[in-house]
């Protein structure tokens, strides 16, 4: 992602901007990040302006969406912030199984989710939108605009008002997509840096912001309340964000790990759990046993037990550590995660 690189800490820029470059390498410590992620920002400045418009209308005539005759219900899909296919595995994959077919296209995807009907949906850095894929490797569906043509950075779902909420890297808020048009964007004061993290917890709209702040949208509206002014301690650099069937918000932490907050979220974090690797993204599956996180620093899938977060294995089969992996969801068919890297 291309942010103002100043509003930003090292590792903060690590993950929202190494992926802008298909040269960019993950390093091994956050002493020079600095340096790095300057360059990735003016590349990846510089590689948006040669996109070409109305690049996303092509369809499989033109090349770009790759259907596998071996398509399996549910699994993982990862994908590569330089390639244009998205890998598909099984879940469990304790072997490391490599991707059981492909799909595409996508161009450096963010925190990629599904949605009720296993559609997955992939905030494309690269083209500026929100591109919809059937599951199973169904390959491309449509894509959404992204709002005044903004970076969308994560995206997140309300199936019971049919609204889409999608992290604006550029405008400090959510936008709000009824029925896959938009309609509006929920914003505060407190969001005075770029916004790269949402979640739809019990119905409440969850936004995180590179300025160490979470709002919290009641019933996915305005104004919000500020978690952090209110009371909520632990956090420093959060990113990705999920909840579990208890309510409880779950903040990925670039800085201080994941860390899980019990309603109303306004006092300190009831676990903290130190990751494996490095993670920005994760999400829980369906049935809340396993919590699966994007790990840049390995180039993996991180693979947790719930509530306990105990870490059990990982995914590298098909996913290439310098490309950076990021975003995690999961699919509904039998609790398996969805991957992106870039």
């Amino acid at each position: 992602m291309r942010i103002p690189i100043q509003a930003l800490s090292a590792a903060a820029a690590l993950v929202l901007l190494a992926g802008c470059s298909s040269s960019a390498v993950a390093p091994s410590s956050t002493s020079n990040l600095g340096s790095v992620m300057h360059q990735a920002g003016v590349q990846h400045y510089t590689s948006l302006s040669a996109i070409p418009k109305g690049f996303m209308g092509m369809r499989s005539s033109h090349g770009l969406n790759f259907v596998s005759p071996n398509a399996v219900p549910g699994g993982i899909y990862g994908s590569m912030f330089s390639g244009t296919a998205i890998n598909h595995y099984k879940i469990p994959n304790k072997l490391n199984a490599a991707p059981t077919c492909t799909d595409g296209p996508a161009s450096a995807p963010n925190g990629i989710n599904t949605d009720k009907h296993r559609n997955l949906w992939d905030p494309d850095g690269g083209t500026r939108t929100i591109i919809e894929f059937k599951p199973d490797c169904g390959g491309m569906v449509t894509s959404v605009a992204s709002f005044n043509g903004f970076q969308p950075a994560d995206v997140a779902f309300d199936a019971s008002v049919g609204n889409m909420y999608v992290a604006d890297v550029n405008l400090p808020g959510i936008d709000v997509y009824h029925n896959g048009v938009y309609t509006t964007s929920l914003t505060n004061a407190g969001l005075n840096g770029s916004c790269f993290g949402v979640a739809v917890v019990n119905h409440n709209v969850f936004a995180s912001s590179t300025s160490n702040q979470i709002i919290e949208y009641v019933g996915g509206a305005e104004p919000g309340i500020n978690l952090i002014t209110s009371g909520m301690t632990g956090t420093s650099l959060p990113g990705g964000m999920t909840g579990d069937s208890h309510h409880n918000l779950i903040v990925v932490d670039l800085a201080n790990g994941f860390l899980k907050y019990a309603p109303p979220y306004t006092q300190a974090p009831s676990k903290i759990t130190a990751p494996v690797g490095s993670s920005v993204y994760a999400h829980l599956d369906r049935t809340n046993e396993f919590f699966y996180a994007g790990d840049y620093g390995n180039g993996a899938i991180d693979v947790y037990t719930y509530p306990g977060m105990h870490y059990k294995y990982s995914i590298t089969n098909g996913l290439t550590a310098s490309l950076i992996v990021e975003g995690v969801a999961v699919d509904l068919v039998n609790a398996p995660v969805i991957a992106a890297t870039y």
